[in-house]
């Protein structure tokens, strides 16, 4: 089993405390069997918009084909100003995309997955 965490920290050097609970949610995971990757987006290129394959450079397709190939699919974010971070706006936004599809009568590619969020409100002490 495959499980996908999508970071969206928005510190780009050192530990975030947000960073620190994915971690200890992988470790959970792996002593479950669970192959657990963290994907953090502030150290990827994924353009704005609503669709895949939308500007030369752009990462956001093959973290969708990773997450597509996970069976657990994790968003972790903080909160700031009581919103989600921008790094994980910038990939519901071009989720979209499958929505449009399960709206055109076809399956989700997202269906039957686990999904779960990680919100971090607080200053954490170190988990480890």
């Amino acid at each position: 089993m495959k499980a996908t965490i999508l970071l969206g920290t928005l510190k780009k050097t050192g530990l975030s405390n947000t960073e620190t609970l994915c971690k200890f949610l992988s470790g959970r995971m792996g002593r479950e069997g669970i192959g657990c990757e963290i994907v953090k987006l502030i150290n990827h290129r994924v353009m704005p918009g609503t669709y895949s394959n939308i500007g030369k450079g752009d990462e956001w397709p093959s973290i969708l084909e990773q997450l597509l190939d996970s069976e657990i699919v994790i968003l972790a974010m903080p909160v700031w100003w009581g919103n989600r971070s921008s790094e994980i706006q910038r990939v519901v936004e071009p989720l979209d995309e499958l929505h449009d599809k399960v709206m055109a009568a076809g399956p989700s590619p997202l269906g039957g997955k686990v999904g779960g969020v990680v919100i971090n409100t607080l200053q954490l002490p170190n988990l480890h």
